[in-house]
């Protein structure tokens, strides 16, 4: 086996990087370049072959402003400040998209000889990039039994909370209701008593191409993020609504609630043609205007339904008993492995176990 590491995707032929990716969402080459884009630097591609024919690969990113996954304002203030000195290196796939980033050939003698070697590069970008933790999140299980090495496996770990699933199993949204309440699920009342009161509220949704104000953005991601306690980031807020702009025209639609001419929330939704995956990211509201958030989501599994024809729909956790009730299934894609660079990073590693998710 042979491997390269190529950093820039537009260093990589398109034709390979798409055999490479076959079949993983989000990884397609315009995803890498909407990730560059997003994250303000290029990206590093390991490809590997044999002979001719490519064999699997990787993506890694060098992460300087990774948003830390706890509330403990403490362990959130040392780390950011850390890794502005010495950054994550990520295995993972475009900024917004989480998905796992690793793409591995179905052969375990050769995926052992390819995860020999995404270990191997990713300690000499450890090493050229001055980084400090290389992780490689948002594995299933299956994943989380390839033969890693020396690195660290967090089974059953909630670093980063995956979010939810809705495996699409209808030709229509009409069909994808009817069937609800065919079930006598509660979901299906809801859908009409929500909208109802939404309507009569003065709430409308819309969906479009183009990215709403930044102003009006940042607004409401500032008010989310304080609702929930979360650290909030506008430069990196802003790069994302940036990076929309280079998507292809079906990958991308913002969906935008209304009251009374205001803004009230809005939501970023992302589209893997080739595999058909929908994904709603960047949701952020301004905690006061009631059923907006339904009418939304309503009007999200509509269009990946209907428009976009979706066989798979994420979303995120919040409202989990909504979406339970709507047929969502939480996301299992929530464990990583990782590797500190040095005895710094092996105690820092330990002050965040302690501290992480409180």
């Amino acid at each position: 086996m042979q491997s390269n590491l190529y950093e820039g995707i537009s260093t990589v032929d398109p034709a390979l990087w798409g055999q490479v990716t076959r079949d993983h969402p989000f990884a397609g080459w315009h995803w890498c370049h909407f990730g560059e884009v997003a994250h303000g630097h290029p990206g590093f591609y390991l490809v590997a072959t044999e002979g001719d024919q490519p064999v699997g690969g990787a993506i890694f990113w060098v992460i300087d402003d990774e948003m830390i996954p706890t509330w403990h304002a403490l362990a959130r203030y040392v780390v950011a400040h850390y890794l502005r000195w010495r950054p994550l290196l990520a295995c993972r796939t475009a900024l917004d998209t989480t998905h796992a980033a690793i793409f591995m050939p179905s052969d375990p003698n050769c995926r052992a000889e390819l995860m020999a070697e995404i270990r191997r590069a990713a300690g000499d970008l450890l090493y050229r990039q001055h980084c400090s933790f290389f992780v490689a999140d948002y594995l299933s299980p299956v994943e989380m039994d390839y033969p890693w090495g020396d690195f660290f496996v967090l089974k059953d770990f909630h670093f980063q909370n995956a979010g939810t699933y809705l495996t699409v199993k209808w030709e229509s949204f009409e069909a994808y209701k009817a069937d609800l309440k065919a079930q006598g699920k509660k979901a299906y009342r809801n859908i009409k008593d929500n909208t109802r009161r939404a309507m009569e509220a003065g709430i409308t949704v819309s969906l479009q191409r183009e990215a709403p104000p930044l102003d009006e953005i940042l607004r409401l991601q500032a008010i989310h993020a304080k609702h929930y306690h979360q650290p909030f980031n506008p430069a990196r807020t802003t790069r994302t609504v940036n990076a929309t702009a280079r998507l292809p025209e079906n990958n991308c639609r913002w969906a935008l609630a209304h009251c009374n001419g205001d803004l009230v929330a809005y939501k970023l939704l992302l589209f893997d043609d080739v595999n058909r995956i929908a994904y709603a990211t960047l949701y952020a509201s301004d905690h006061k205007t009631e059923f907006a958030y339904f009418l939304m989501s309503y009007e999200d599994i509509r269009y990946a339904m209907d428009d976009w024809c979706a066989k798979m729909i994420f979303y995120g956790s919040e409202g989990y008993e909504f979406k339970r009730r709507m047929g969502f299934e939480l996301d299992t894609r929530d464990q990583l492995v990782f590797y500190p660079a040095g005895r710094v990073e092996r105690s820092l590693a330990g002050f965040l176990l302690r501290w992480m998710d409180r």
